[in-house]
């Protein structure tokens, strides 16, 4: 029950992040960088930023939501689906972490706590998933 509890506290985070930055694009802003230096308007101004003219927050969003959502499913696919939307999502976080490092050559806050909520995701599912399988196969 606590791992579920964290899966969802983690993906409540990741949709908050990814709504707050899509929020600011819409605005017409960049988000106010709190470490400073213009890191957040850098990477929100980059062209990595959207992907086929989507802003990649929304993906963000989409995707928490989905996560969130196989709480309410029952059944025996919904811890499967939860390990690949965050495999899926840290994989791509963490591609849009490498653009920060090598392309863009600014990091926001945002982004790598976003990057890092879905990183522990992957891992906590695949935890849940793991032990779901070894539940199955003792019952």
């Amino acid at each position: 029950m606590r791992l579920r509890i964290a899966e969802i506290v983690l993906a409540g985070a990741a949709l908050l992040v990814a709504a707050f930055l899509t929020w600011e694009r819409a605005r017409g802003r960049a988000a106010p960088c709190p470490i400073g230096g213009g890191g957040c308007e850098t990477v929100a101004q980059s062209r990595w930023s959207e992907l086929g003219g989507i802003p990649v927050s929304v993906f963000g969003m989409a995707g928490a939501a989905t996560f969130l959502a196989t709480f309410a499913w029952r059944s025996a696919l919904a811890v499967p689906a939860r390990f690949t939307i965050a495999g899926v999502g840290a994989v791509f976080s963490l591609y849009l972490t490498f653009l920060e490092a090598t392309e863009i050559h600014a990091y926001c806050i945002y982004c790598l706590g976003s990057a890092a909520a879905w990183c522990l995701l992957a891992l906590l599912s695949g935890a849940e998933t793991a032990r779901s399988s070894a539940a199955a196969t003792t019952a």
